[in-house]
């Protein structure tokens, strides 16, 4: 005597079952709407469906990754984003809340998230506990939890992204594609000009698009409920000095020592300021911070405020994110953990082949060596001489007359 859900759960197992049952939330609503806007948030990656090209060059550069937050209650419109060359990470989830921060200046009491490693480390945990932000994990196999941002996600494929030129919509049936349909030949978009439209669509048309749930459009929902309690407890603002620190992550263990006059040490790397000139502050340990997106600057706590460090002596870490410096570091260890091997295999081989040459240049010239000798000892010319029409000089004949009648 089961239900559908459990009969198909027994035999087929829980995903199959899943589709028959509801929801496994706690109860209905459990999280009030209409509080107060930023009360939850949803946030999820993608990798989006279009090929992206060069502004220069035209070359291919791949597929992008959008990392986007939402409000669900308020027809899942977006209030922060981020989209970079790489997949998630607490990179691109910082960026999407640091985002929302210079927007809305103002964090979100509850974030729920998917069980990606990219949402759940210390590092983007340290940032939500500095905004004091309660984050809640999605329940795995579980779509219709935090289903909203999913539809965001499928309505701008639907009406954006397989629109355009360069989509990778047809690959999902390449055997039946086209070669003329590849989508890196038919790409076009560039990253900052996909950046620029995506950005109109997500923050503008969908906030003054009317839904069918509200009743009205997002922003005027919005504007209304912002309107209802702007003063309630507990809301969270930071400055923007404070919030520049707050999506900054931390050196590991947090302090580095002012070495006199270099500076912290940094991976590798010696930033300095003037105020780290100070008798109190040479040789004390300091706060570091640093921007994964840029790494020729470093914020460093020096007498309860946050200096701005430069790297002077490594102009090459200008606009370098971390994570091409991780990939600069890979690359050389690698080059120099196969530099004997490369050079043997280039160099060595090169130079053996050049000796093996030397050596039948070093037998062709003591051989010409030998046959100019052999020449001059028979007393017959070279070729060249010949060719020149010069006459071989003739030898006098000496008379020995005189000497036999001398005796």
């Amino acid at each position: 005597m089961k239900n559908l859900k459990e009969a198909t759960s027994s035999r087929e197992g829980d995903k199959s079952g899943y589709k028959f049952g509801n929801s496994d939330l706690g109860e209905p609503n459990w999280i009030t709407p209409g509080d107060f806007p930023f009360k939850v948030t949803q946030m999820d990656g993608k990798t989006l469906d279009i090929e992206v090209v060069d502004d220069e060059t035209g070359e291919p550069l791949g597929k992008p990754t959008i990392t986007l937050r939402v409000l669900p209650h308020y027809g899942a419109v977006p209030v922060g984003w981020a989209m970079l060359f790489e997949p998630e990470s607490n990179r691109s989830a910082s960026m999407a809340y640091r985002d929302q921060m210079e927007r809305f200046n103002e964090a979100s009491k509850f974030e729920i998230v998917d069980n990606g490693k990219a949402f759940n480390n210390c590092t983007y945990d340290g940032l939500l506990g500095t905004l004091d932000t309660t984050k809640i994990n999605r329940k795995p196999y579980d779509p219709r939890f935090a289903s909203e941002i999913e539809s965001v996600f499928n309505t701008m494929d639907r009406e954006v992204i397989h629109n355009l030129e360069g989509n990778t919509k047809a690959t999902q049936d390449a055997k039946n594609m086209d070669a003329d349909m590849d989508p890196k030949k038919k790409a076009v978009w560039t990253f900052r000009t996909l950046y620029d439209r995506l950005e109109y669509y997500l923050f503008t048309l969908l906030w003054d698009a009317p839904s069918s749930s509200l009743g009205m459009t997002p922003r005027a929902a919005f504007e209304r409920d912002l309107r209802r309690a702007p003063d309630r407890a507990g809301r969270f603002m930071l400055s923007p000095e404070q919030a520049q620190i707050a999506f900054m992550p931390e050196v590991d263990g947090g302090t580095r020592v002012v070495q006199p006059g270099r500076g912290v040490y940094v991976e590798g790397y010696y930033y300095w300021h003037d105020a780290m000139k100070r008798p109190g502050v040479e040789k004390t340990e300091v706060l570091v911070r640093y921007d994964p997106f840029d790494l020729y600057t470093c914020m460093v706590a020096i007498d309860g405020k946050w200096e701005e460090c430069t790297a002077r002596r490594a102009p090459e870490l200008r606009n370098v994110t971390e994570k091409t410096r991780r990939m600069m570091c890979v690359v050389r260890r690698r080059h120099k953990n196969t530099h004997a091997k490369r050079r043997e295999n280039t160099h060595g081989k090169r130079l053996a082949e050049m000796a093996n040459e030397m050596r039948a240049d070093e037998k062709v010239q003591l051989q010409l060596r030998r046959d100019r000798a052999q020449q001059h000892a028979t007393g017959k010319g070279s070729s060249s001489e010949s060719n020149n029409g010069d006459k071989k000089p003739v030898m006098p004949k000496l008379d020995f007359k005189h000497l036999r009648k001398a005796a």
